[in-house]
């Protein structure tokens, strides 16, 4: 006989308190999967299972849960405050500042919303006088870097400062924002290979931790491109930035970092002693990359 939603829940509790996130969010997920549910059960499930992601550092699937339970029980302190704290420590401040206000407004007295509100204030501050100072040296790497015309020494300065800029995710962001990804795909098509190699080391440290930039750069500039690159080099080290950006898709669109973080705190907690379930990658997650 099937287990009931509510025995699921209590157990995922249970293992919760434990210390063991991830047998229960197992739980949690089978306790969604029982059978037809009531919104509000389903929304403190999901809250629940944001609780284990985020103490697993599984960021994207913190906030995602946070999101689902917010979505059928709009306003839910506990919810709010989960996905400001994943929004957070995915570094989108501005996100989190939305949802700590938020929180402050329907739960006035929660004694955690409170200087958490005031971190982000201070940060979203800072990152808007940075943003300004950002914005400009975007443009004026783009009037560079893109200009077919150009001096080639300059080209290759101003495509370095791209990397540089896009090591910061306000720099990334807006050379998204700003049209970058085409203009990047248009340069690999150049023949000068020195522009497309720095062309490509622009994109993996786009890359780099960030799910959703591997996204638009797989829509946008197209994997099968990269691979034709990667075969057409004549040395390690024009193959190299090619696979390094290959190597951040992998790693960062298929959420890999996540598990190899979860992997990492395994080994510490079983050097103290510590009794916890071995981390497995569970494949239909990762695959299949998408190839346009």
């Amino acid at each position: 006989m099937s287990e009931s939603s509510s025995s699921l829940r209590e157990k995922g509790n249970e293992l919760f308190k434990r210390g063991n996130y991830e047998e229960a969010l197992t739980y949690y997920s089978r306790a969604l999967d029982s059978g037809p549910l009531k919104d509000s059960e389903k929304a403190v499930i999901y809250k629940n299972r944001a609780a284990c992601c985020l103490k697993m550092n599984k960021l994207e699937q913190a906030a995602g849960d946070a999101t689902q339970s917010l979505d059928l029980s709009p306003n839910d302190p506990k919810a709010l405050f989960r996905r400001c704290q994943a929004y957070e420590q995915l570094g989108r401040a501005e996100d989190a500042f939305k949802d700590a206000i938020l929180l402050l407004k329907v739960d006035p007295q929660n004694k955690a919303a409170l200087p958490l509100f005031n971190k982000l204030n201070t940060v979203v501050q800072e990152k808007a006088k940075q943003q300004n100072s950002t914005s400009n040296k975007v443009s004026q790497m783009f009037n560079i870097a893109f200009d077919s015309t150009g001096d080639h020494q300059k080209r290759l300065q101003g495509l370095n400062n791209l990397i540089v800029l896009s090591r910061e995710d306000a720099g990334a962001s807006l050379i998204l924002k700003h049209g970058g990804l085409n203009k990047l795909k248009q340069l690999l098509n150049e023949r000068d290979t020195e522009i497309q190699q720095s062309a490509v080391r622009v994109l993996a440290t786009l890359a780099k931790g960030s799910k959703s930039r591997c996204k638009e750069i797989i829509e946008e500039i197209e994997v099968g491109l990269l691979i034709q690159l990667l075969s057409q080099a004549f040395s390690e080290d024009k193959a190299s930035p090619v696979a390094l950006l290959l190597q951040n898709l992998m790693t960062y669109y298929t959420g890999l970092d996540e598990h190899l973080e979860t992997l990492k705190k395994y080994e510490e907690a079983k050097k103290k002693g510590e009794r916890m379930p071995f981390p497995r990658i569970k494949l239909g997650k990762f695959l299949p990359l998408p190839i346009p």
